[in-house]
């Protein structure tokens, strides 16, 4: 995600091309009656998809959405910004197949932040339902997925659930971003991730983030609307038929471990670059009564746990007991329990911002590592 523009540096441009209307896509009339918020992420992690570039550079990384099919043709929607260095890409499913790009037939939509991908296979893959973005309001709940870059807590790139909403919809914008809304979390590698309304119903793409000056937390998002794209988008070529999937890779060299860190308990992280500080522990656990080193180990120690059986892609924030935590649940739709707990936090923590904290540290081009303080 361009999550170090500003929304006044979007840049206008776009290539012309043939239009093509989206005939076979679902437009779903309007409800007003919304799914379960596990409902919506189901839809959401089935529509998705992962992109990857040729290389470890961050603008190469997004997301995409699965908006139709034909015979074994699949087409992903995607920010042109994630596509746009020529190079080698892949899209990885649901499922964890991973699908050859064809650079020379991705096609960029004029005038908007936005491209079509294409990919062949025989599975069967959930297509995303269009919803009437012109119907959105102030104040309406909105989600948002994606898979975040990989890092040193994750090697891999974990799929992000976010919710949010509408603040504004502007009457004119450049390249598409009409829609403004805030969200409990945002991440580098989102971009492209659909946005979604209360019936998991397809009304935008997330593509821009404003970070605050002070914070540096991102607290004003842009997306693009759906209506934007629904009649207008680029001329289809159907790939050659050469194109296969690539079994996902599960390698994962990283290890979690107690240490030392500037004279304090550390959760660290081994990896190829070499050992990273992610947390500093500076406080027992009142109440447990846990010490700073016993909860040092404990996270550590579940945390390689969930790194050996490949769960942490779903560490999310949530509340066990009235109390904040950091969880790696099972599933995505998995509550946070007492059985899944990695951190309990301080009354009145907010657990979405540390969980942020977290994955950004993790994100620095630079080699000074900021870890966490808790």
């Amino acid at each position: 995600m361009k999550l170090v523009d500003r929304l006044a540096s979007i840049l206008i441009g776009g290539v012309v091309l043939t239009s093509l209307s989206f005939a076979n896509i679902v437009v779903q009339p309007q409800s007003a009656v919304g799914l379960a918020q596990e409902d919506v992420n189901t839809i959401a992690e089935q529509i998705t998809v992962m992109i990857d570039g040729s290389d470890d550079a961050q603008i190469s990384k997004g997301s995409g959405v699965i908006i139709r099919h034909e015979g074994n043709v699949y087409y992903v929607i995607t920010n042109r910004h994630v596509i746009e260095k020529e190079g080698n890409y892949q899209l990885q499913t649901v499922d964890g197949n991973r699908y050859v790009v064809n650079y020379r037939q991705i096609q960029k939509l004029p005038g908007l932040d936005l491209a079509v991908v294409q990919f062949s296979s025989d599975k069967n893959y959930r297509v995303a339902q269009l919803g009437d973005s012109d119907l959105l309001s102030r104040r309406q709940k909105i989600y948002v997925v994606g898979y975040a870059t990989p890092g040193a807590i994750i090697p891999y790139r974990p799929f992000i659930p976010a919710e949010g909403t509408i603040l504004e919809r502007l009457p004119a914008s450049r390249e598409g971003y009409a829609l403004i809304y805030n969200l409990n979390i945002i991440l580098p590698g989102m971009s492209g991730g659909p946005i979604l309304d209360e019936q998991g119903r397809l009304i935008g793409i997330t593509g821009l983030g404003e970070p605050d000056a002070r914070t540096g937390r991102i607290d004003l998002i842009a997306g693009i609307p759906s209506n934007y794209f629904r009649s207008n988008v680029a001329e289809i070529v159907a790939l050659p038929n050469q194109q296969s999937s690539i079994p996902a890779s599960s390698s994962n060299s990283n290890h979690f471990f107690c240490g030392i860190s500037d004279g304090k308990p550390a959760t660290i992280v081994r990896t190829s670059r070499g050992n990273i500080p992610l947390i500093l522990w500076t406080s027992p656990e009142l109440t447990s009564g846990f010490s700073r080193e016993q909860r040092c180990e404990e996270v550590s120690a579940k945390l390689q746990q969930a790194n050996q059986n490949s769960r942490l892609r779903y560490i999310r924030a949530g509340t066990v007991g009235e109390r904040p935590v950091l969880c790696i649940p099972f599933e995505i739709n998995s509550p946070c329990s007492l059985s899944n707990v990695l951190i309990f936090l301080s009354p009145g923590t907010d657990a979405n911002y540390v969980l942020e904290k977290l994955f950004n540290s993790r994100q620095r081009a630079i080699p000074i590592h900021k870890p966490i303080y808790l």
